[in-house]
C-alpha cells in the first residue's frame, strides 16, 4: 500500500493506517468494521478510538477525514481518494469529455495499477480482506484482457503483449491474459518467443499445482 500527500510529520504511519481503515470500509464497501481493519477484529475501548480518528481529523483535516455521519459512520472527505475509486470512475466513465477512445479510457484505468490490490495484507491475519482482493483482481484482470484484445484488434502487438503482462502482475494465473500474452508474443516475436513465455507460464502454474506444469 502506498499513500501520498501524509507529509513528514511525526505519526504519519498512524493517520495514513486510519484513512487506509476508512477507505476499506467505506469506499471499498466491505463487509468489515473499523475495528476488524486497524485493529485485527479486536475490540478496543470506544474512547481510545475515538482519541485516534479525533487527532487524526487534526492532523489531515475534516476536508479528507469528515466527522461521522448521523448513523456513526466514517468516510473520506472531498479532500482525499484512492487509486480504486479512480480506476472504477475512469472504467464507468463510458463517454470521456475529452473524446478519448475506448482504449484510451481502458489505458487511464491500468495506469492506475501498480501492484496487487492489498500487498502485504495477509489473507489469514485479515480474512475480510480475501473478498475485495478476488473482486479487485478480477476487475482488473478483466480490464487488461479487454484492452489487450483491443491493441491486438487494431494491429498493436506489443502493446497488447505489454498490457497482458501488467494485468498478470495482478492476476498471474489468468488464462485469458496468458493466452492474450502468448499469441501477442507470437505475432511479435514469432515461436521462439511464444515457447519462452510458455514456459514462464508452465512454471508459474507448477509453482501453484506441479501438476499443472508442462
Amino acid at each position: 500500500m502506498e499513500f501520498t500527500g501524509c507529509g513528514a510529520a511525526t505519526g504519519c504511519g498512524a493517520v495514513a493506517w486510519l484513512l487506509f481503515g476508512v477507505s476499506v470500509v467505506v469506499e471499498l464497501d466491505a463487509g468489515a468494521d473499523l475495528d476488524d481493519v486497524l485493529w485485527n477484529g479486536t475490540r478496543i475501548n470506544a474512547g481510545t478510538r475515538n482519541a485516534f480518528i479525533y487527532r487524526t481529523r487534526r492532523h489531515v483535516g475534516a476536508q479528507v477525514l469528515p466527522v461521522a455521519d448521523k448513523d456513526g459512520r466514517y468516510r473520506l472527505g472531498d479532500g482525499a481518494t484512492t487509486d480504486w475509486h479512480k480506476f472504477r470512475r475512469v472504467l464507468e466513465n463510458e463517454h470521456p469529455s475529452d473524446g478519448g477512445s475506448e482504449i484510451d479510457r481502458l489505458s487511464d484505468a491500468l495506469d492506475l495499477v501498480r501492484d496487487r490490490p492489498f500487498r502485504g495484507i495477509s489473507g489469514a491475519e485479515y480474512a475480510w480482506a480475501d473478498y475485495d482482493i478476488q473482486r479487485m483482481t478480477g476487475a482488473i484482470a478483466e480490464a487488461a484482457a479487454i484492452l489487450a484484445r483491443f491493441q491486438r484488434d487494431s494491429g498493436s502487438e506489443r502493446e497488447a503483449l505489454d498490457t497482458a503482462l501488467h494485468g498478470m502482475q495482478v492476476a498471474p494465473y489468468s488464462e485469458s491474459l496468458q493466452g492474450m500474452a502468448l499469441e501477442a508474443a507470437l505475432a511479435t516475436g514469432g515461436p521462439e518467443e511464444a515457447v519462452r513465455l510458455r514456459a514462464r507460464f508452465s512454471a508459474l502454474l507448477g509453482d501453484l499445482d506441479p501438476e499443472l506444469a508442462g
